[in-house]
Order: structure tokens, then C-alpha cells, then sequence
């Protein structure tokens, strides 16, 4: 345990927290909450916001999901040429494996993310607020499907690079980012009211979760990507 210990408490408390709100939203009724967040963020409604928050969203939508998934096949790829000359000369297959591993991260975490929140959506089968509607969706509300998402693949991009240099300006700046896309996402769901913002917090737990499964599997493998130039610096 000791060399996933964080990942495995952070892993644990955020399984915690995920059942407490479940259990907060089904069983007790905190309504009171989810109409005052929501009351407080659609407060800022109007055309630039409106505008703004629509196109943001898409960020972690199923089409640009599917299209980051295929961007990141090149950019996520371990471009050290060292190693694509020792597979190709000896094929070696654990060269092979180093190449492709954290494009299989990214990949695995958005497709592990996407299994669990859409089963659970089906197991919690709660109504969207649709009275609340600024655009069309369909499906369940909870979680937001759109948060978790965001969390496992933006977060396996920041762990990626953050195991990847020594540069604590790179850490910072790429956790930094990351972090407020994600916020962003949340607050866009509640903002078009298509969530309720326990729907929101669920999925961020549920995708610290999947993100704590990825940080394990980056450790075990000593997965790294190509940050050469940025290293010398």
C-alpha cells in the first residue's frame, strides 16, 4: 500500500463522499440546495454567458471526447525516438508497450468513466431538472456525466505530465488549467440547467475516483511522456 497510499485514501474518501451524497439526495432530500446553487449560478444568465457556457461545455461531450480520444493517439504517444529504433530493430515488446502507455491511460480512464457513470445513471434513474432547461438534453441526471468525464481526462493529462518532469512551473501551470476546465464544465451544467449540482459533485467524486485508478496504473508502469525540450530548459 505504501506506494499507492494517496491514491488509494484520496481513492477511498471520494468512494465515501459519492455514497454520502447519494444518500443526502435520495434518501434525505436536499432539494433546498441544489435550487440555491442553481438560483445563484443562473442569476448571471444572458447572452454572453449563455453563449459562453453552451459552447464550453462541449468540452466534455461525447463528439469531442471521441475527437481528443484520436488526438491524443499523436500527441500522447511516446515520441522518444530511441525507443520506436529499439522496437523497430529488435521488437521488443516492452518498448512497444512504453510507446503506447500513455495514450492507453488517457484513453482507458475516458472509456472507464464513461462504463461507470452511464450504469449508474441507469441504477439512480433520476429526472433531469427540465424546467431549468437553457438547452435540450436527454437521459438521466445523476451524476453529471459531463464532469466525470472531464475530471478522468483532464486529470490523466495532468498526471501524465506531472510524472513526466521535474519542472514545478509545468506542474503547476498544466493542474492549474486543468483544474478550472473541469470547474468550468461543472458549473456550465448547473448554469444550462441540465444538472442539479449534486449531480455535478457526484460526478467530480466519481471522476477522482477513476483518476486515483490511473494515478496507480501511471506509478506501477513508471509511465512517462516525451517532454524532452521542456526538461532542458
Amino acid at each position: 500500500m505504501g506506494k499507492y497510499k494517496k491514491e488509494i485514501i484520496i481513492g477511498s474518501v471520494a468512494v465515501l463522499l459519492f455514497i454520502a451524497v447519494a444518500i443526502l439526495t435520495f434518501a434525505v432530500g436536499i432539494q433546498n440546495v441544489d435550487i440555491s446553487v442553481y438560483n445563484f449560478i443562473s442569476s448571471i444568465r444572458g447572452d454572453a454567458t449563455n453563449a459562453f457556457f453552451a459552447t464550453f461545455t462541449h468540452i466534455a461531450g461525447k463528439f469531442v471526447t471521441i475527437g481528443m480520444v484520436i488526438i491524443f493517439a499523436f500527441l500522447l504517444l511516446n515520441r522518444d525516438k530511441s525507443s520506436y529504433k529499439q522496437y523497430v530493430r529488435n521488437e521488443k515488446w516492452n518498448n512497444f508497450i512504453n510507446l503506447i502507455m500513455p495514450w492507453l491511460i488517457f484513453a482507458l480512464s475516458v472509456l472507464l468513466v464513461t462504463i461507470l457513470f452511464f450504469v449508474i445513471k441507469a441504477v439512480f434513474a433520476r429526472p433531469r431538472p427540465v424546467d431549468w432547461f437553457l438547452v435540450d438534453e436527454d437521459g438521466f441526471s445523476f451524476p453529471s456525466g459531463h464532469t466525470s468525464t472531464a475530471v478522468a481526462m483532464f486529470g490523466a493529462i495532468a498526471l501524465l505530465v506531472h510524472n513526466s518532469t521535474n519542472k514545478k512551473w509545468v506542474k503547476y501551470t498544466m493542474w492549474t488549467v486543468c483544474a478550472l476546465t473541469i470547474i468550468l464544465v461543472g458549473v456550465s451544467r448547473i448554469f444550462l440547467g441540465v444538472h442539479y449540482f449534486t449531480d455535478v459533485v457526484a460526478g467530480l467524486l466519481l471522476g477522482v475516483v477513476v483518476l486515483c485508478i490511473a494515478s496507480i496504473v501511471i506509478k506501477a508502469t513508471k509511465t512517462r511522456i516525451y517532454l524532452r525540450k521542456i526538461n532542458k530548459e
